[in-house]
């Protein structure tokens, strides 16, 4: 077990350094009452092609002793579909229910300071989960003077019809060129039965060039 949660880690550690060279990296850290989370997502072109791969993760560090860490992991190859539009293939990775092969479909579209992201997601199994994530950034200028940074993300994920896991992360604060700051909300559910957590606390932000 402890092998395994190391190979993972380390997985985790090197699909971020493999990007260094990538596009800009958002990297966000929430400090929040009940645990810390991380998430970072980057993505490069293979050359001049149509080709590329992309990465994301994002952890979950409990403060209690009984709550388990929570981890997730995602590295594809992509291809350019249509501008804004990529088809992914590759591997999922979550502390539940495991390593999956996966694919997925990105759509993409940012306007002035409003940036939308929809994938939706399916494991390549038997009996294969499948989620839809959403993710909506927008930042304006308050008076023309005042900075704003807002995000909405969400994601819901279910075998059959039964209810595996979802969220809902709100973001509130000032955007500093390319670092963002602020209030971070994160409300979590888990089951088929729907347990609830909620996090609250401040977040930072930053894209790594």
């Amino acid at each position: 077990m402890l092998t395994k949660r190391l190979i993972v880690f380390c997985q985790f550690i090197l699909t971020g350094f493999y990007f260094l060279n990538a596009q800009p990296i958002p990297m966000e850290v929430v400090l929040g009452n009940k645990y810390t989370w991380y998430q970072y997502s980057a993505s490069k072109k293979l050359s001049e092609s149509k080709f590329g791969v992309f990465g994301t993760g994002s952890l979950i560090a409990p403060y209690k002793e009984n709550k388990k860490e929570e981890l997730m992991n995602q590295f594809y190859l992509t291809y350019e579909l249509l501008k804004g539009i990529k088809a992914s293939v590759g591997s999922f990775y979550s502390t539940q229910p495991g390593f999956r092969p996966s694919v997925n479909i990105q759509f993409f579209k940012a306007v002035k300071n409003l940036t939308v992201l929809a994938v939706p997601r399916i494991d390549i199994c038997k009996n294969p989960s499948y989620d839809l994530m959403f993710l909506l950034e927008y930042k304006p200028k308050i008076a023309g003077q005042l900075p704003l940074y807002s995000k909405f993300q969400s994601m819901f994920n279910f075998s059959g019809d039964k209810h595996n896991r979802s969220y809902q992360y709100l973001r509130l604060g000032i955007n500093l060129k390319h670092l963002q700051t602020g209030i971070a909300i994160n409300f979590d559910a888990y089951g088929p039965a729907i347990t609830y957590r909620r996090n609250y606390g401040l977040f930072i932000r930053k894209d790594f060039r």
